[in-house]
């Protein structure tokens, strides 16, 4: 490989650095370059293209020259090129002395001079090279007299296929609606900025931008433009991300002229802005030679013509709405493989944006910018060799845009009959961002749904790029998302999603290992590639990746700002920086994340993956999944040598915790923790040692513990008293499969003690405790071999447990409860509370006592615990508690009605469902909707429309609905109204659902919309106690309007079913509105109000509890805003929609409503009648959103007293926005 060495007068700005850097680019594969830079005129300023020519040549090829200009000599000896490459003629930059010796005849390389000059005379020529390489042709011109052969070298113009102008102008924070004109260029008066400064005046309606620097040695020149800068008018000084700029201009106007001394050449930006292929502005100078000709470009002429060209080219290039065209004007054909034919009917030319998307998640597979024109033809392929027959699309939608990214028309093309329709919908800001593959792989493969099979609150999407990843998990009810990504362009999608979503966060950077500014690579056109890595994203051989600057911060610093305690998930996809960051992660953050999920890259020989992996498993984590990101194998335990693939590392968690209450216990303490640890298990278990302030040397015992890994110390800060008031906040610090407890002063005695437990329970899913027989020490440590106590038989239920205590020694059980539960029990005797807790156990499973010893339990002179009771006392209190489970707690079901419409309805059922789950009451959710997969794990009972006819038929359409129970073990049928007419939906599910949980033996329920979150759900519980306690059949919840909301009410099931009518049918509905109102109509919430009410036996309790309003159906529905039911008999056709006031002067009220389709309002005239008047309603479109009502008054005789209209648009986002109208009445 030949050696070749550039000598450039300095690396500062304009067009010969960047000249100079394109050839490096394009000649670095093909020689051995080395650089030397005579002058650094810039200093640490004008460095943008000194730095990307830096970071392809490596320190030791290249050299800036001091004072001393004799270093470049010795480089030349040094590195002995093949060819010397000046970047301008050496006349002009260069010391003779040292020019005479690098020109010496007997040179053994080769020298080529390139000028970027026009000042420069020919005829002083005294250094003569090899040959020249110019710029322009006028410069060939200007030497043809001198025998040296020359050549023209232009830079390239490369034009841009995927111009999105509005994504630029958000990069830059412009407003896409504004007109934005350019100059890019030194401050100079060549350049002759003045000229755009006078045109910026001209026009105050657009935005003038000027990029380049002010360099100090012309600040005579650019110093007084600034002091006189217009308003509308922008520096900005030098730049890295010119393109940018291009990108979002409307005109490049570039007002050069020269001058006789210092004339253009071939001025760089020109062909920049051609291949950014922008409407162009300049002057024809001489030294272009009519270059420019041939090219789309207009001539800057007299100032009249001149502006009157601004005008129609910024007009020309954004209102091209003549060369629209409609849907109808194109026949699109799929070829049945993967090609697409456009069929254009018309002979206009014309140019779109055209996005193919699947039409049902609305996923961008392609986009393109076709040109058509005299019925032409123009085909696509979104896949080269994917076979889209085969694949689950279906449907296809082809959006058209502008070129300035402006919506146009959509066609439709139905593939296949057969498919999916994935109910996910995207939101895009950026519809050309192409995540169909993102989405496919997430949301039709699944790929990531094995995450989901626990529930997670909190998650990190690190390298969250559009938010595909995210969305799934807003999607699967994640609490709070935080996505991090630091590019601009994927920040458009990822941005609008969280402006849609209040659980997600973003963060406009790059989690990183130290902050500070990170340079970033990216590809404009394709948000899926950017890095930090240079080599991951091809830099070196792309001339499309750009390099950006973005801000950093880390984990640690983030966790600690948003003071995060826990983290489930945290997901990393960051193109190969994953390994520099968990590398450098601190043990603080791994302390509180359970999972990472990994998608590692660049995994060659380096060894990276191995080590990163070898990290993880040091601090806890075990790798339990592992697959190729590509082919989606399963590589198990193969992984380490794949390149490319996904890992999810979760953190080991302890299978048991041991919990040991512990007291005045000094002399019996190390035996018991000691019997702890010497523990032979095949898995991980954790101790919690709880001294209740002891005023004996108990805690300064236990310090001798405190270094040992699996073991936490814990201490209130003053005594608290007898076991649960202490262990309940011990039972939340627990995050084990099972937990079991030996007080401090008992110890085991069977090695296997915690094995056996464990084995049993895993084999075992039906049983939810276990325990073990044991001996009696006394306080001197005396055992009694001679008696071992132990359970009777092996197996106890829940009805056994109650005649005795059959729960015995070490009891281990699952870790599934609401220990809140047990403050609600009826005692206040602590050792009461302990056998209360078992009773509590035992109603989830049966219970299993093991008659093989497991341990001592020590009998103190004074104890305080259980044992201390008598038998009778013992069997007088578990009775008790059964009494209590049995009336307040083991019978209650909670249904939740709910049609799930949209994404936004089914994460608020989510998280309300989620909520209430803590309760560890079943959960009955009834629904017209489909079966939604995510929802069956929440549930205890679904019952459901299979067809999902309401997804794809309006409620008129369909009469009944078959429902469905998703249970295998729990048959179900039945058929309920579709239409929400009079909410007649709401009340036939109501009647279904209460009928099924009474077949199911359940005695009372709980009635809860499906939006209400309720803040503290264990106050239901209370308020149901209370209900009971006080002889209540059941509680309403009553808002601050005193009427009867559908949020929350709890009732008894034989009273509410033995009273709630079955409605299949309006005549049902107004038979049963017949038998307890003399009103022709009610609203469902009436109706519910009015049943209640007629049957005095109901003697409901009134809840006011605000906890339990935690709901935007509570204060911001139609019904609770708009509606009371003093005014719904008013009412009488058709579902609430849109209400409309009318007053007269007696503050009488006539609502109005009619309904609204995808079309708009449709024109109707109908009657309310108040009771006094008459109102003849007309409404009438009158364009977008715009509406006519006419009100007329009539008389009994129906003739008009008044006629009153009244325009308006429609403001949904607030109802109260519409008109009123008050009448003065005679009546």
């Amino acid at each position: 490989m030949q050696k070749l060495l550039y000598i450039t007068p300095h690396l500062s700005t304009g067009g010969a650095p960047q000249y100079l850097l394109k050839k490096i680019e394009l000649l670095k594969d093909k020689y051995e370059i080395f650089l030397v830079e005579y002058t650094n005129l810039g200093g640490t300023a004008f460095v943008i293209q000194k730095n990307k020519i830096f970071d392809i040549i490596p320190s030791k090829k290249r050299i800036t020259l001091g004072e001393d200009k004799t270093q470049l000599l010795d480089f030349l000896d040094l590195i002995q090129p093949d060819i010397v490459h000046l970047e301008e003629i050496p006349e002009l930059f260069m010391d003779r002395e040292i020019t005479e010796i690098l020109y010496n005849k007997n040179r053994k390389y080769t020298i080529f001079e390139t000028s970027h000059d026009s000042s420069q005379n020919p005829n002083n020529k005294q250094f003569f090279p090899d040959k020249f390489m110019f710029v322009s042709n006028w410069q060939i011109d200007q030497y043809k007299n001198i025998d040296v052969p020359s050549v023209l070298v232009e830079y390239p113009i490369e034009y841009k296929e995927n111009r999105n102008r509005v994504s630029a102008c958000k990069r830059l924070k412009l407003d896409p609606n504004k007109k934005h004109i350019i100059h890019v260029g030194l401050f100079t008066p060549r350049k002759n900025q003045s000229e755009f400064f006078e045109y910026a005046r001209l026009f105050p309606e657009y935005e003038f931008h000027c990029i380049g620097n002010q360099a100090s040695n012309f600040e005579n020149y650019w110093g007084p433009l600034m002091k006189n800068k217009p308003d509308n008018l922008t520096w900005w000084g030098e730049r890295n991300d010119v393109d940018n700029f291009y990108e979002a201009a409307d005109l490049f106007l570039f007002t050069s002229r020269g001058n006789p001394h210092d004339k253009e050449t071939m001025p760089l930006v020109i062909r920049e802005a051609l291949s950014w292929k922008l409407p162009i502005l300049i002057y024809n100078l001489e030294v272009y030679q009519n270059y420019f000709d041939s090219y789309p470009v207009t001539y800057l002429t007299d100032k009249e013509q001149n502006i009157k060209n601004v005008k129609n080219m910024v007009g020309e290039f954004i209102e091209i709405k003549d060369l629209f065209h409609s849907p109808e004007d194109f026949n699109i054909t799929f070829d049945g493989y993967n090609k697409f034919t456009f069929e254009y009917q018309k002979e206009k030319h014309c140019k779109y944006k055209i996005v193919v998307q699947e039409k049902h998640s609305n996923a961008p597979l392609y986009w393109f910018e076709p040109e058509f024109s005299n019925k032409s033809t123009y085909w696509c392929v979104p896949n080269q060799g994917w076979d889209m027959s085969k694949s689950w699309i279906k449907d296809l939608t082809f959006n058209f845009y502008s070129l300035d990214d402006k919506f146009l028309f959509f066609k439709e093309l139905q593939i296949k009959e057969t498919g999916l329709e994935p109910n996910v919908k995207l939101e895009l800001a950026n519809p050309f961002d192409c995540l169909f593959h993102n989405y496919a792989e997430i949301f039709v493969d699944k790929k990531y749904d094995f995450l989901f099979e626990s529930k997670l609150n909190t998650v990190l999407d690190i390298g969250a790029n559009a938010g595909t990843f995210s969305k799934l998990f807003l999607e699967k009810g994640v609490d709070k998302v935080y996505a991090f990504e630091p590019n601009q362009e994927a920040l458009l999608n990822l941005n609008h999603l969280s402006s849609i979503n209040s659980n997600l966060k973003v963060f406009e950077k790059a989690i990183h290992f130290v902050e500070q500014d990170l340079t970033f690579y990216i590809d404009p056109d394709n948000t899926t590639i950017g890095s930090s890595d240079p080599t991951h994203v091809n830099y070196d051989k792309s001339n499309k990746i750009q390099k950006i600057i973005v801000p950093t911060i880390t984990l640690k610093n983030f966790i600690k700002q948003e003071k995060l305690n826990k983290i489930d998930l945290i997901k990393i996809d960051i193109e190969g920086a994953e390994y520099d960051v968990i590398e450098n992660l601190e043990n603080e953050v791994f302390d509180i994340v359970d999972r990472f999920l990994i998608e590692w890259h660049d995994n060659t020989d380096t060894g990276k993956l191995e080590s990163m992996v070898s990290l993880l498993e040091s601090k806890g984590y075990s790798i339990t999944k592992a697959f190729d990101q590509n082919t989606s194998e399963d590589l198990k335990n193969n992984f380490k040598n794949k390149q490319l693939g996904t890992l999810l590392a979760e953190k080991l968690l302890p299978k048991v915790t041991v919990v040991i209450p512990t007291y005045n216990h000094e002399n019996y303490i190390e035996q018991c923790v000691d019997s702890v640890l010497s523990q032979k298990t095949s898995f991980e278990y954790n101790i919690i040692i709880s001294d209740d302030c002891s005023t004996d040397n108990t805690w300064e015992k236990l310090q001798q513990y405190k270094d040992i890994s699996n073991v936490t110390l814990h201490q209130p800060s003053k005594n608290i008293g007898p076991y649960f008031k202490r262990f309940k906040e011990l039972y939340d610090l627990t995050d084990s499969t099972y937990i079991t407890l030996i007080d401090g002063d008992d110890f085991y005695t069977n090695p296997n003690k915690l094995q056996s437990q464990v084995d049993f329970l895993d084999n075992n899913p039906d049983y939810i405790l276990h325990s073990v027989g044991f001996h009696y020490v006394d306080h001197h440590g005396g055992i009694d071999y001679r008696k071992r106590y132990g359970a009777k038989s092996h197996i106890h239920s829940y009805k056994e447990c109650l005649e005795g205590n059959h729960v015995s020694f070490g009891p281990m059980w699952r870790n599934i409860f609401n220990y809140d539960l047990i403050d609600l029990y009826p005692t206040n005797d602590n050792r009461d509370i302990r056998w209360g807790e078992f009773m509590m156990y035992l109603q989830k499973g049966k219970c299993y006592n093991d008659k093989e010893t497991g341990g001592c339990y020590r009998i103190l002179p004074k104890t305080s615990e259980f044992t201390s009771k008598s038998h009778e006392e013992k069997i007088e209190f578990t009775n008790k508690v059964a009494s209590w489970n049995n009336q307040y707690i083991s019978n209650d079901v909670i249904i939740i009605d709910a049609y799930i419409h949209d994404s936004s309805c089914l994460k608020k059922l989510k998280q309300s469902s989620n909520n209430l789950k803590s309760l560890g009451l079943p959960l009955m959710l009834v629904t017209n909707s489909k079966l939604d997969s995510t929802l069956t794990d929440v549930f205890d009972y679904i019952i459901y429309d299979n067809n999902n006819r309401l997804a794809v038929e309006s409620y008129n359409d369909v009469d009944s609905i078959r429902l469905f129970n998703h249970r295998s073990d729990c048959k179900f049928e039945a058929f309920t109204k579709s239409t929400q007419k009079h909410g007649l939906s709401v009340l036939s599910n109501l009647y279904t659902s209460t009928n099924f949980a009474k077949s199911l033996g359940f005695t009372n329920f709980y009635r809860i919309e499906y939006d209400a979150v309720i803040e503290m759900p264990l106050n239901l519980i209370k308020e149901s106690i209370k209900c009971k306690t006080e002889n209540k059949k059941g509680f309403v919840y009553i808002n601050e309007n005193k009427y009867i909301g559908f949020q929350v009410w709890y009732m008894d099931l034989d009273l509410f079913t033995s009273i709630f009518p079955q409605i299949n049918s309006e005549y049902d509905f107004k038979q049963s509105i017949s038998t307890i109102s003399n009103k022709d109509f009610l609203s469902a919430e009436e109706f519910v109000y009015n049943l209640f009410s007629t049957h005095k036996k109901l003697d409901l309790l009134s809840c006011k509890d605000p906890t339990l309003q935690s709901t935007d159906y509570g204060n911001k529905s139609l019904w609770n805003t708009i509606i009371t039911p003093a005014e719904s008999s008013l009412i009488q056709e058709g579902y609430i929609s849109l209400p409309y006031k009318v007053k007269n002067n007696k503050n009488q009220i006539a609502l109005i409503t009619w309904n609204i389709s995808k079309e708009g309002i449709t024109n109707n005239t109908f009657n309310v009648v108040t009771k006094n008047s008459t109102f003849q309603i007309n409404h009438t479109i009158e364009g977008k959103d715009a509406y006519k009502v006419d009100i007329i008054t009539l008389s009994s005789s129906d003739t008009i007293i008044t006629t009153r209209s009244d325009s308006f648009t429609l403001n949904t986002n607030n109802i109260n926005q519409l008109p009123h109208f008050y009448e003065d009445l005679s009546d």
